[in-house]
């Protein structure tokens, strides 16, 4: 039996970033969300993404993220956060 590279996966979001987008969601719905024009809540999803994007940026240089697990756990949570964000859409301009 020949012995290959072993990476564990992800399966799951960091707490972190769920309970980041349940917050998210709740202050959407707390402003009226079914009132807000589409417009208003894509603005809010870039803007979200994009300090998501920094804070991840800045959590990659830790202590935590030097494990190829934690770099693992960091790219999958940017891609469930962002993925999320753009409505589960395949399309990264959507």
């Amino acid at each position: 039996r020949e012995r290959g590279l072993r990476l564990l996966l992800p399966a799951v979001a960091s707490p972190y970033v769920l309970r980041l987008l349940f917050a998210a969601s709740g202050a959407v719905h707390r402003a009226g969300a079914a009132t807000l024009p589409p417009s208003a809540l894509t603005q809010f999803a870039a803007a979200l993404a994009s300090q998501v994007l920094q804070a991840y940026s800045k959590a990659a240089g830790t202590a935590d993220a030097a494990s190829e697990k934690g770099v693992l756990q960091l790219l999958f949570d940017v891609r469930f956060a962002l993925d999320v964000l753009r409505g589960g859409s395949e399309d990264p301009g959507a």
